[in-house]
């Protein structure tokens, strides 16, 4: 239900007005809806909140591609690029992002070097004991 996730988001934010993540999370969702110019208000407010997530300007390179702002796209794929640390560094969902902007940046030994990184993160997690210290609980299971 995404007017509910919608609200939750705005909830969040409201929450703690210093966390940039719901910010991120709305934009993700209002640009998969096709909502370019809220998506791009949203973004931008993350970013206001933590000017160093290079996932958010590859997001916000995202959503300008799809509305034109060609230079604009340039500048944000470029900072967002610039932002991320090393590989091994990376959260997975970074890595994710990170994967991306090599992607759009048409960089295929990024991209590779990306994919190879997530790739022996899901071995390194399978061959682990099923073991979950830190981690929260299947909530969809108790639900």
């Amino acid at each position: 239900d995404t007017d509910r996730e919608e609200k939750l988001y705005c909830q969040a934010s409201a929450a703690d007005p210093t966390w940039s993540a719901p910010w991120f999370n709305l934009a993700l969702l209002m640009k998969n809806q096709r909502r370019y110019k809220e998506a791009l208000d949203a973004i931008d407010m993350g970013i206001r909140l933590d000017e160093d997530d290079g996932s958010a300007y590859i997001l916000k390179a995202q959503i300008l591609e799809k509305t034109g702002g060609t230079e604009a796209y340039s500048e944000a794929l470029e900072t967002g690029w610039e932002n991320f640390g090393p590989l091994d560094m990376l959260e997975d969902w970074e890595l994710f992002w990170y994967q991306r902007a090599a992607e759009m940046r048409k960089d295929p030994e990024a991209a590779a070097e990306a994919r190879q990184e997530r790739q022996s993160r899901q071995v390194a997690e399978t061959s682990q004991p099923d073991e979950h210290y830190g981690v929260l609980p299947d909530l969809l299971a108790a639900l």
